[in-house]
Protein backbone atom coordinates (compact mmCIF):
# COMPACT_ATOMS: atom_id res chain seq x y z
CA UNK A 1 0.00 0.00 0.00
CA UNK A 2 2.84 2.39 0.87
CA UNK A 3 4.25 2.23 -2.66
CA UNK A 4 0.85 2.26 -4.33
CA UNK A 5 0.03 5.60 -2.67
CA UNK A 6 3.03 7.18 -4.35
CA UNK A 7 4.13 7.87 -7.89
CA UNK A 8 7.24 5.69 -7.67
CA UNK A 9 8.83 4.82 -11.00
CA UNK A 10 12.52 3.95 -10.73
CA UNK A 11 14.31 1.29 -8.71
CA UNK A 12 16.15 4.10 -6.88
CA UNK A 13 12.78 5.50 -5.78
CA UNK A 14 11.56 2.03 -4.79
CA UNK A 15 14.72 1.52 -2.72
CA UNK A 16 14.26 4.87 -0.94
CA UNK A 17 10.57 4.14 -0.35
CA UNK A 18 11.36 0.71 1.10
CA UNK A 19 13.92 2.26 3.46
CA UNK A 20 11.38 4.95 4.43
CA UNK A 21 8.67 2.37 5.11
CA UNK A 22 11.06 0.21 7.16
CA UNK A 23 12.05 3.21 9.28
CA UNK A 24 8.50 4.37 9.93
CA UNK A 25 6.61 1.09 10.19
CA UNK A 26 9.22 -1.50 11.03
CA UNK A 27 11.38 0.52 13.43
CA UNK A 28 14.38 -0.41 11.29
CA UNK A 29 16.90 2.38 10.83
CA UNK A 30 19.23 0.39 8.56
CA UNK A 31 18.48 -2.41 6.12
CA UNK A 32 20.73 -5.30 5.16
CA UNK A 33 20.55 -6.61 1.58
CA UNK A 34 18.45 -9.54 2.87
CA UNK A 35 16.03 -7.14 4.61
CA UNK A 36 15.75 -5.07 1.44
CA UNK A 37 15.12 -8.11 -0.75
CA UNK A 38 12.39 -9.41 1.59
CA UNK A 39 10.64 -6.02 1.65
CA UNK A 40 11.05 -5.61 -2.11
CA UNK A 41 9.31 -8.98 -2.62
CA UNK A 42 6.52 -7.95 -0.25
CA UNK A 43 6.02 -4.75 -2.24
CA UNK A 44 4.88 -6.68 -5.29
CA UNK A 45 7.48 -4.96 -7.47
CA UNK A 46 9.93 -6.93 -9.58
CA UNK A 47 12.96 -7.69 -7.42
CA UNK A 48 16.19 -6.53 -9.05
CA UNK A 49 18.94 -9.08 -9.60
CA UNK A 50 21.50 -6.94 -7.76
CA UNK A 51 19.95 -5.65 -4.52
CA UNK A 52 23.15 -3.98 -3.22
CA UNK A 53 23.49 -2.00 -6.46
CA UNK A 54 19.86 -0.90 -6.45
CA UNK A 55 19.87 -0.03 -2.75
CA UNK A 56 23.08 2.02 -3.23
CA UNK A 57 21.86 3.91 -6.32
CA UNK A 58 19.66 6.45 -4.47
CA UNK A 59 22.67 7.50 -2.36
CA UNK A 60 24.04 9.35 -5.40
CA UNK A 61 20.94 11.54 -5.24
CA UNK A 62 21.10 11.95 -1.46
CA UNK A 63 18.00 9.82 -0.85
CA UNK A 64 19.81 7.15 1.16
CA UNK A 65 23.12 6.64 2.89
CA UNK A 66 25.20 3.52 2.57
CA UNK A 67 27.20 1.94 5.36
CA UNK A 68 29.09 -1.33 5.34
CA UNK A 69 26.45 -3.58 3.83
CA UNK A 70 23.63 -1.48 5.28
CA UNK A 71 21.29 1.11 3.81
CA UNK A 72 19.25 3.86 5.45
CA UNK A 73 16.99 6.62 4.20
CA UNK A 74 18.09 10.22 4.73
CA UNK A 75 15.82 13.02 5.93
CA UNK A 76 15.89 14.39 2.39
CA UNK A 77 14.96 10.92 1.07
CA UNK A 78 11.94 10.75 3.39
CA UNK A 79 10.72 14.16 2.22
CA UNK A 80 11.30 13.17 -1.41
CA UNK A 81 9.21 10.01 -0.98
CA UNK A 82 6.50 11.94 0.89
CA UNK A 83 6.30 14.37 -2.04
CA UNK A 84 5.57 11.41 -4.33
CA UNK A 85 2.15 10.82 -2.72
CA UNK A 86 -0.43 10.80 -5.47
CA UNK A 87 -3.52 12.89 -5.10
Amino acid sequence: MFLKERSIKTNAEVAAAIATWAKRHGDVEELTPDDAERLWRQSGRKVPSNIPRDMSAPATEGLTRVGTGRYAVTTYGERYIDDKITE
